[in-house]
């Protein structure tokens, strides 16, 4: 396939983005600003509490989606929502520090496309303040991220660009070349589109390529003006000459031309009158791509799934191009929303991008390996080779001895009788003719090395004599002493005798075919050496070939020796760098996971007991004092520990029947298994100080109406502090050791009903005991006993300082009072200039005042400038974010959809998106979106969100007990993945005892090895473990646990055993 990876979006991505951005972030706050690389930025935002809690539907994904987005933002190439979870990141620049430090806590209140360009536009405010600040994304080119003021005048730059300078005006750098979608569709015409291609024929280099062309003045894009191409199957490097000389096809190319531009311009119009678009990616198919194989077998479906991406659309290609499919049904896949489109897009290429970086370094490696054993087969060839012509050049010399010596003596003669010398020689090279016959069988000299060679005459007799079929090798033999001579004639040779010989060797040696009998003698050229007038005889010049072959092929099986030693050692590096390759890419090699709603236990610590009930424990004393009194009901029991530090742990009772109630003036027990409280006190002695000092202890347990928050007489009970009254049960001393485990959370789609009498959602599979439910009643007076049984016990030190409301308030104003601030200090500064001028005046100084007068004003111009811009005066009320357009403000916008219902939805603080779910708001807005409730279910291990917070609904004139409103929403089992499931990777840190029958569990033990290092080294174990036979996806998976994950769970300083894989 022609068409190449879509990297940057078109100014029609662009407009449908920005609309759904709109939908998505107004009126939400932003949160932080994090790097995800040098140029690439993730922004979290979160919608307001009390909206969040307003809003009608069950689906806590929806919730979490449009509650709390996240944008993320690469200048040049993309931005948009992501639901992914980017956990890694580095630390942040200088830009990223001076957007935390202007734009963080603000409320973003309009998003818009600026004109028609690929520039997007968010607006930052306070609600009831005129502070604004700008951030303006540009998506075109090399990219920038700019900040702006209220007047838009540039705060900083993410990169420096030509034209754009702080202080400057934006608006003013940016140039008049502005459009907007109406003239786009205005100039949708057969004669404009004939201005193009003519306009284009006359360009040079890239412009005058159709393709380009077509992209730029119709704001396609280059992946939209390939299809255009590929539809009447024209090379998308087609240039606009060609075109323009062929009115056929530019009559066809119209025609696809137009419904390219309807389509788009109808999404583009659709995406203002609804909240989300439909988007469209496409694949290519396998047999269009050529994979490097990296020698990891078939690669997993998401693996091959990234690497086949091919571009992505606002529209439906296969409503274009009717006549052929440029992509199968099955190779496109449609979105609901565009910001997921580029979502999953850019997630395909992060590991499409991985994978090519690996099989090109593996590749590498590989060919290190070919090029040292076709190298080594070389070397051999030429050693064999040379020795096989060598010994049969000697045959023929002992066979043409007579003649050989006869030469060589003729040679003799005229050398020792004078009558000719090497210069002579030479001479009848380079002339050609001589009076003495014998010059004739000289083929070539070698002056240097005092070398003569004689032509001699193989023929087919001799051959047959010498006891050979054919002449083959003589004819090899030939030719290879004819191109040997090539490199040894004399510097003073012409190069027409050394045409003449080659042209006699190639006469007499034809065709290297197989011949039995030659029709013309074999010309064969035998060096033979001269010291002085005395030359060498054939039997010893055969005799120093026969040694020089035995020589060749003693040297070749010495090669083969040491190329065979050194073929191992460089297949053997080869292989180190395959596997370090393999390494040092497989944390790169991911397939981004999407952001999961974090279930409403993950805020503490927590595990499933062996029986399957849930254990929680806080964090520190906040997170215990949340624990007790929001998320502690009436059966529950609670664990705690009187190790210094120690936290609370509660014990989640299971919903019992109707079978269970008690009778009038009793009160109903649960009796907890005994395993199970061994766990949960192990737990409580874990998360104290007892970890750092190796040294376990007892632990106890109580019931829930014995903790009180009630302080005695005289007594303060702080934060993460409660009184406990009554009779305690003590835990004997456990072990201090801990499990890393590994879950799996599958999302269901049933609901299970609070009110029903169905077991505890909070059991789990894993459970192999099936014991009932063991009750006790107690009469309602003996449940607490105050004499002598009182104990206060005090949690963890608290973290964080309490803030006072005068505090919180000082901190949110806290721009407006460093811009009164400003505004003080600016009169002072003038009082001092007037006070200045009427002391000059008062002295006499008259010319002095004068000047400092014209001084002061010259400042006072620049600074008038500078705050204006330095290229014009524009307004902040002279833009709109809302449809993008100088000229109004959004309180006076007309063009956009959002305008009218704009104040509803600002003073109800809630974005439109959300607005859909809110029951306070059924007049707005009036988009074609609905979510809809989604019904949820399990059937297997089942986990309760906490949608109303555990609030405990008692109506004590009835005496009706507790009963908490809950939605099941998920289950979690130990059940690894099946081929197909994608589940979600939960890591349960618990108890060894809990989960050390668990498949591939991690032991921890108090140690010297600080926590923050658990992550990697328990990543490094899971994935290096081969007894775990881990699939690609559990792979993926594992690669992106986040760090806080484990180290959030471990208490301090450890050590990590591996376990025994258990199957």
């Amino acid at each position: 396939m022609s068409v190449s990876r879509k990297l940057t979006p078109s100014s029609f991505d662009v407009a449908v983005l920005a609309k759904e951005l709109s939908a998505i972030l107004v009126n939400t706050r932003l949160n932080s600003v994090t790097n995800l690389s040098k140029t690439t930025y993730l922004l979290r935002f979160h919608a307001s509490t009390t909206v969040i809690d307003q809003c009608q539907t069950k689906n806590q994904t929806l919730i979490d989606t449009y509650s709390k987005p996240s944008i993320i933002i690469e200048p040049g190439f993309y931005m948009h929502a992501t639901r992914f979870d980017w956990s890694k990141a580095i630390p942040p620049t200088a830009f990223s520090n001076r957007l935390r430090t202007e734009i963080c806590n603000m409320i973003c209140t309009g998003v818009s496309q600026f004109y028609f360009d690929r520039v997007i536009i968010l607006e930052f405010s306070r609600y009831n303040s005129d502070l604004k600040r700008y951030l303006i994304v540009e998506l075109y080119g090399r990219g920038n991220l700019i900040l702006t003021d209220e007047a838009y005048k540039v705060l900083v730059t993410q990169s420096k660009m030509p034209g754009q300078h702080v202080g400057g005006n934006y608006f003013s750098m940016h140039g008049d070349d502005r459009v907007i979608l109406m003239d786009i569709e205005k100039l949708c015409t057969l004669d404009h589109f004939r201005q193009i291609i003519a306009k284009a024929s006359k360009q040079k280099g890239q412009n005058a390529s159709f393709r380009a062309a077509l992209a730029k003045d119709f704001f396609l894009g280059g992946s939209a003006s390939a299809i255009v191409l590929r539809a009447v199957n024209c090379k998308t490097s087609i240039k606009a000459k060609a075109v323009q000389e062929d009115e056929q096809l530019v009559i066809k190319l119209w025609k696809v031309c137009e419904g390219v531009l309807k389509c788009l311009i109808e999404a583009a119009k659709s995406s203002f009158d609804s909240l989300l678009s439909k988007g469209y990616i496409y694949f290519y198919r396998e047999d269009e791509l050529a994979i490097v194989d990296t020698g990891e077998g078939d690669l997993d479906d998401t693996i091959m799934t990234a690497i086949r991406v091919a571009e992505y659309h606002i529209f439906d290609i296969r409503s274009i191009y009717q006549e052929g499919a440029l992509y199968r049904a099955e190779d496109i896949r449609e979105y609901e929303s565009y910001n997921k489109t580029l979502d999953e897009y850019n997630s395909f290429l992060v590991t499409a991008r991985a994978y090519q970086n690996r099989a090109q370094l593996i590749q590498k490696a590989k060919s290190t390996i070919a090029h040292a054993q076709d190298t080594t087969e070389d070397r051999m060839a030429s050693l064999l080779n040379s020795a096989t012509q060598k010994r049969l050049l000697a045959e023929c010399i002992l066979w043409k001895a007579t003649e050989i010596d006869y030469l060589t003596k003729q040679m003799e003669f005229l050398f020792k009788t004078g009558r000719i010398t090497w210069n002579d020689v030479i001479a009848w090279m380079n002339c050609g003719s001589t009076d003495i016959p014998l010059l004739e069988a000289i083929s070539s000299i070698d002056v240097v090395r005092k070398l003569v060679s004689f032509n001699i005459s193989i023929f087919a007799s001799d051959i047959h004599n010498m006891c050979y079929t054919d002449c083959t090798p003589f004819l090899a033999l030939s030719k290879f002493r004819a191109t040997e001579k090539q490199g040894i004639l004399d510097l003073e040779a012409s190069n027409e005798t050394e045409d003449n010989n080659e042209q006699q060797v190639c006469g007499s040696c034809g065709d290297t075919k197989i011949v039995s009998d030659p029709t013309e003698p074999i010309v064969i050229s035998v060096d033979v050496p001269f010291k002085g007038a005395a030359g060498t005889t054939a039997h010893i010049i055969a005799k120093t070939l026969f040694e020089a072959a035995k020589a060749a092929e003693e040297k070749c099986k010495r090669t083969l020796g040491h190329s065979s030693a050194y073929f191992d050692k460089v297949e053997k590096k080869a292989t180190a760098d395959i596997d370090s390759v393999m390494k040092e890419t497989d944390a790169e090699l991911i397939a981004l996971q999407h952001q999961r709603s974090p279930l409403w236990f993950e805020k503490f610590h927590w595990f499933f007991s062996t029986d399957g009930y849930l254990v929680l424990s806080g964090r520190d004393a906040q997170s215990n004092e949340l624990l007790v009194k929001k998320f502690m009901s009436s059966n529950d029991i609670f664990v705690h520990s009187e190790a210094h530090g120690a936290a609370c742990t509660i014990v989640k009772a299971p919903r019992l029947t109707t079978t269970d109630i008690p009778q009038q003036n009793t009160v109903l027990r649960w009796v907890p298994p005994v395993q199970t409280m061994l766990e949960a006190g192990a737990f409580t002695v874990i998360h104290s100080k007892m970890w750092a000092q190796k040294v376990g202890t007892q632990s106890y347990w109580v019931y829930a109406d014995q903790v009180s928050k009630t302080a005695p007489a005289g007594m303060y009970i702080g934060t993460g502090s409660f009184v406990i009254r009554g009779k305690r049960n003590f835990i004997p001393q456990q072990p201090l050791e801990l499990g890393v485990a590994l879950l799996w959370r599958y999302d269901t789609a049933n609901v299970m009903d609070p009110a029903s009498e169905a077991p505890p959602p909070w059991q789990v599979a894993y459970s192999d005991k099936n014991e009932s439910i063991i009750c006790t009643t107690e009469d309602a007076g003996q449940t607490v006993d105050e004499s002598g049984k009182l104990l206060v016990l005090s949690t963890q030190k608290q973290k964080s300082q309490v803030t006072t409301a005068e505090q919180v308030l000082k901190d949110s104003n806290k721009d407006e009072r460093k811009r009164l601030q400003k505004e003080r200090q600016a009169k002072i500064r003038v009082q001092k200039q007037q006070a200045k001028i009427k002391r000059l005046i008062s002295e006499g100084r008259l010319e002095e005042a004068e000047s400092y007068k014209k001084m002061i004003s010259a400042q006072r111009g620049e600074d008038s400038q500078d705050d204006t811009g330095d290229e014009g005066s524009i307004c902040s009320s002279d833009f709109c974010c809302l449809c993008g357009i100088l000229g109004h403000n959004k309180n006076t916008c007309t063009t956009s959809s959002m305008s009218k219902d704009y104040k509803t939805l600002f003073d109800a603080h809630i974005s439109p998106v959300l607005a859909t779910m809110w029951k306070s708001v059924a007049s707005i807005p009036p988009f074609t979106y609905t979510t809809g409730d989604t019904v949820i279910h399990s059937g297997e291990v089942l986990l309760e969100e906490d949608q109303d917070g555990f609030q405990k609904h008692i109506d004590k004139g009835n005496g009706e007990q507790n009963v908490t409103s809950l939605s099941v929403s998920a289950m979690i089992s130990t059940k690894r993945p099946a081929e197909g499931e994608l589940p979600g990777l939960v890591v349960m840190i618990a108890p060894y005892s809990v989960v050390e029958r668990f498949f591939g569990v991690i032991r921890i033990i108090p140690g010297d090895i600080t926590k923050g290092k658990t992550h990697r080294l328990v990543q490094k174990m899971l994935l290096d473990d081969k007894g775990l036979e881990l699939s690609r996806y559990e792979q993926l998976c594992i690669k992106q646990i986040p760090e806080h994950a484990i180290v959030l769970g471990i208490p301090g300083s450890m050590n990590v055993q591996s376990c025994k894989t258990k199957k």
